[in-house]
């Protein structure tokens, strides 16, 4: 299996159209790497990858053909996608997941995963900071309580803890720089 970078959008589209909880996996393509996971038999899979403010990367959109799950092609193709930002200098992973797909929140986790915020939109939007920080990572409204947003550390010792709020903390005065005060009190 392999994992090659593509600047193939219709065949991203077409892959995940059908797929209820991906949505216009192309949008900002401009500001995203993709990917196709393939075999000798053909393409398995597809996904992208952003990095945000040089550290905090972003993989989305990971979509497995339905008779080719199940053998773990989603997890090489998310160590694959993790490990091409760790390469451009991400030190850590946050996600997406819809509330409503368990089967994707168990997908996360099983991949080292942790909540972040059960619910985008509860608290989170009622902070101006957050609000520009998400504004700036996608340009259309995320939607208030609908996304599970999930992150992980990327540079991880074997044994150590992949939760990443220290992580976020230590990116506090780079994200400060860009006029984005989250972690202030």
């Amino acid at each position: 299996m392999e994992v090659c970078e593509t600047e193939n959008l219709k065949k991203i589209d077409e892959l995940t159209g059908s797929e209820e909880y991906i949505t216009e996996p192309t949008e900002n393509s401009d500001k995203r790497d993709f990917y196709l996971l393939k075999d000798e038999d053909g393409i398995l899979g597809c996904g992208y990858i952003r990095l945000f403010f040089g550290k905090i990367g972003n993989v989305g959109s990971i979509y497995i053909k339905e008779d080719s799950r199940g053998f773990g092609h989603g997890n090489f193709l998310v160590r694959k996608l993790e490990r091409r930002l760790k390469d451009k200098g991400a030190k850590i992973c946050v996600i997406g997941v819809h509330r409503e797909n368990e089967e994707g929140r168990e997908f996360w986790r099983g991949a080292g995963y942790h909540v972040l915020a059960e619910s985008i939109g509860e608290n989170i939007f009622e902070h101006s900071d957050v609000k520009k920080l998400l504004n700036r990572i996608s340009p259309k409204p995320i939607p208030e309580n609908s996304i599970t947003l999930m992150g992980k550390k990327l540079n991880v010792e074997e044994g150590e803890n992949t939760h990443i709020f220290k992580e976020l903390h230590d990116l506090k005065d780079s994200l400060k720089s860009l006029d984005i005060h989250i972690f202030e009190d």
